[in-house]
């Protein structure tokens, strides 16, 4: 499955979402939010100098390789691993290439690179991983309470494949 078919994907959830209506908030699901913000980046072999972390940590996993790599950045979005895209987080390169610590095998990455005092602080604050899904305060991202989570590495894209989509579910 490549980026294409996440997109297809996130695409379809959004509009199902939005038909099932809910708060008016700048995205409706966390498929809205990644659709939106979220690019694609390319899946790349794990350096050997990283180890592969526990499976099922994906979000401790990629928040910690970051903090010990100032060369990577947090991201949170959808990749492809055995059955359909799923919410995953793993780190970039300046030159969007995924060192993920989770998985061996994903595919299809497309995803949100946070700013790093963001994730940092979010994580500090709350006392867990992950910043997209985060139900237990209400989803604070998806409905645009939360400001500075953009990285300053990955500026606002231009149009793009993901635009296109962004219309198609909107």
């Amino acid at each position: 499955m490549d980026t294409n078919e996440v997109q297809d994907f996130l695409a379809t959830v959004v509009r199902s979402r939005k038909q099932m209506g809910g708060p008016d908030w700048p995205y409706c699901c966390a498929e809205d939010f990644v659709l939106q913000e979220g690019r694609e980046f390319e899946a790349t072999p794990l350096p050997e100098d990283i180890q592969r972390g526990e499976m099922r940590r994906c979000f401790q996993n990629a928040h910690c390789l970051a903090l010990s790599n100032v060369e990577l950045s947090y991201t949170e979005g959808f990749a492809f691993q055995v059955a359909y895209p799923m919410l995953h987080a793993w780190c970039v390169t300046d030159d969007g290439k995924v060192v993920d610590p989770t998985w061996s095998d994903g595919q299809g990455y497309f995803g949100v690179p946070f700013d790093q005092k963001f994730a940092c602080e979010f994580v500090h604050q709350q006392g867990r991983y992950g910043l997209i899904d985060v139900w237990e305060l209400g989803f604070p991202l998806l409905s645009g309470e939360l400001v500075g989570w953009q990285s300053k590495l990955f500026p606002k894209k231009n149009r793009t494949r993901a635009e296109e989509y962004r219309n198609y579910a909107g």
